[in-house]
């Protein structure tokens, strides 16, 4: 969208540019000027016009000008107003000036020798005022001129006054006289890529001017003020801008001050999601290194940025750039990116620690002592690779070799520890005319030492189920059952209790049968048990009560389940029933500290 500044010196001529536009607002520039801006729509264009009244004289008007041009980066710079009428001209006429002189220049010997200055209006909007000035609706009254005006420091009243004598001998060219338009397009002339012009409305014809008696001078300077504001509002409507590329980086780097926030906070979203999902690669690590970084140098300059603009007195202010308004919204952009930047850092912390918390299943070659291979192996392999496969925490490997009974505990372990595995599956088997007994063993590596021994007995089943793979597949089932047992274990242990509850209940649709089962049923203790502690860490009491519960259907003696149930008791409110069970815990063991300590606090 185009932007124009209008300037004024007066209040009439300030409220005759504000009639012709819409949506007002205030805007307030650092060293205190007042502008209004609105809108001014036609002709299909949209314009961007910022108002201020600067007051009467040159001095004044060249100040306002640098301000505002600074303040708006404007596509066009237009200084609006009445004067007064020297020749040819009538009250209400509009003449913009082609240039406008300062009579005041010379210098002073016997008599006033003229040395003049010009301010010059842009020949562009020059040439523009000439071609409306001819249309039909400016042939008539109020007329249009373009000629050269002057200005200097003095209210002229008087056409047998020394002044005016002057300006008719040595400015007889000029048509009108005023105070302020060399100063504005002096100051103008420092920015020649934005076009200037003054166009003023005839208020008086300098005899008389102070006379009302055939209308009064409100009326004369509203009417002078109104004809000069439609024409300039009539060249803006005819005015095609196509911004050159020093006015149009203001805007572009306006809009790319939004863009490259919004492009930030779209990269650390990005980042932020692959996070989540667990994706520690290096492509997460470099989007939320450049969103955080760019985002927060972003609020960091908006914060800090200052200008040097002109103040009174020949002196150079710095002055924040941005509005308070804005400058508040990049203070509070630069906590709340720290604050992402602490909560990601946990995150990913968080993350790095499950993924180095994954579990590696080897399974050896189940030996068979006979000569037949049973496909026990390949069996174990498939099954616990379908039940494990949604699960990216736990990788199934072969060690496509053998492990004797001979060779033991011990080489399994090492034979674990050089592929970095943390759980070990190998055992035989051996064939009778009517059996086949099984020997699993399940290995848990040293350095995950939170999960117990698992103690494992031969299975002995008909050979006909060797045969049929039921036995291959029951051992599947119990060592998937193991497995995700131990990768819960894993997730508790991160904290991650979500993980570690979905792992459990998974292991619980694997669960063996008590009888023929090769594990001991400490195994289905702990998990209960785990999963328990898990939704009270969720505060999912209820949840957290009915496992404990379970536990101790399992092992009615366990004082350590009687604790913690108590405490879920307690949590929930149900203070009764939690001294019951720090009573029942004191019972099977009298010396239990921790149980005489939480039934005093309840």
């Amino acid at each position: 969208m185009p932007r124009a500044v209008i300037l004024t010196a007066l209040p009439v001529e300030y409220q005759a540019v504000c009639n012709r536009l819409i949506e007002l607002e205030e805007k307030l520039h650092p060293l205190g000027t007042v502008y209004q801006q609105g809108k001014f729509i036609a002709k299909g264009q949209e314009w961007e016009v910022g108002i201020a009244e600067v007051g009467m004289g040159n001095a004044e008007a060249a100040a306002e000008v640098e301000r505002a041009i600074a303040y708006f980066q404007p596509n066009i710079i237009l200084f609006v107003g009445i004067a007064g009428g020297i020749k040819d001209v009538a009250i209400g006429d509009v003449v913009v000036a082609t240039e406008v002189y300062k009579y005041e220049s010379g210098k002073v010997t016997e008599k006033f020798l003229t040395r003049p200055k010009a301010g010059k209006s842009a020949y562009s909007l020059v040439q523009r005022a000439k071609f409306e000035a001819k249309q039909q609706k400016w042939l008539q009254q109020p007329r249009v001129f373009v000629c050269p005006i002057v200005a200097g420091e003095k209210v002229i009243a008087s056409r047998k006054s020394a002044i005016f004598q002057f300006l008719r001998e040595n400015y007889n060219d000029a048509i009108a006289v005023e105070m302020e338009g060399f100063g504005f397009l002096n100051a103008a002339f420092a920015h020649p890529r934005i076009p200037a012009m003054v166009i003023r409305g005839i208020s008086n014809l300098i005899e008389w001017k102070n006379d009302d008696s055939v209308e009064p001078e409100d009326i004369r300077q509203a009417k002078a003020s109104q004809h000069a504001s439609a024409f300039a509002f009539e060249m803006l409507s005819k005015l095609k801008i196509t911004p050159s590329l020093q006015s149009i980086v203001p805007r572009v780097t306006q809009s790319v001050g939004w863009l490259l926030p919004v492009a930030s906070c779209a990269i650390i979203a990005v980042g932020g999601f692959k996070l989540i999902q667990g994706e520690l690669e290096q492509l997460t690590a470099i989007l939320l290194a450049v969103g955080f970084v760019s985002l927060f140098s972003i609020c960091l300059y908006v914060w800090l940025k200052e200008n040097q603009i002109d103040g009174s007195g020949n002196r150079v202010l710095p002055v924040k750039q941005y509005s308070k308004k804005t400058r508040r919204l990049a203070l509070v952009g630069l906590f709340a990116v720290a604050l992402l930047m602490v909560l990601s850092g946990r995150n990913w912390y968080h993350q790095q620690s499950l993924s180095k918390n994954q579990v590696v299943v080897l399974v050896a070659n189940f030996k068979s002592l006979q000569s037949e291979n049973r496909g026990v192996t390949e069996e174990i392999i498939r099954q616990l690779e379908e039940a494990l496969e949604r699960y990216d925490d736990v990788e199934v490997q072969a060690l496509n070799e053998e492990i004797t009974a001979q060779q033991g505990r011990k080489f399994a372990c090492a034979k674990g520890a050089k592929h970095h595995a943390d759980i070990v599956l190998w055992g035989w088997y051996e064939e009778s005319d009517k059996n086949a007994k099984v020997t699993a063993k399940f290995e848990v590596l040293e350095h995950r030492r939170f999960f117990c021994l698992v103690q494992t007995k031969p299975l002995t089943q008909p050979i006909a189920k060797l045969e049929s793979f039921e036995i291959q597949t029951q051992l599947s089932k119990e060592m998937s059952y193991l497995t995700l047992l131990t990768i819960g274990l894993v997730r508790y242990e991160a904290k991650d209790y979500d993980g570690a509850i979905e792992r459990f209940t998974k292991a619980l649709a694997f669960v063996p049968d008590a009888e023929q089962a090769i594990v001991q049923d400490n195994t289905i203790y702990a998990l209960y048990s785990y999963r328990g502690l898990a939704y009270r860490r969720k505060r999912e009491i209820d949840r957290a009560i009915a496992d404990y519960t379970q536990v101790l259907k399992i092992h009615p003696d366990d004082d350590c389940t009687y604790i913690n149930r108590g405490n879920a008791y307690s949590d929930k409110g149900e203070l009764e029933q939690a001294i019951a069970d720090y009573t029942q815990a004191l019972q099977i063991n009298p010396e239990y500290a921790k149980a005489y300590a939480n039934r005093g606090i309840t």
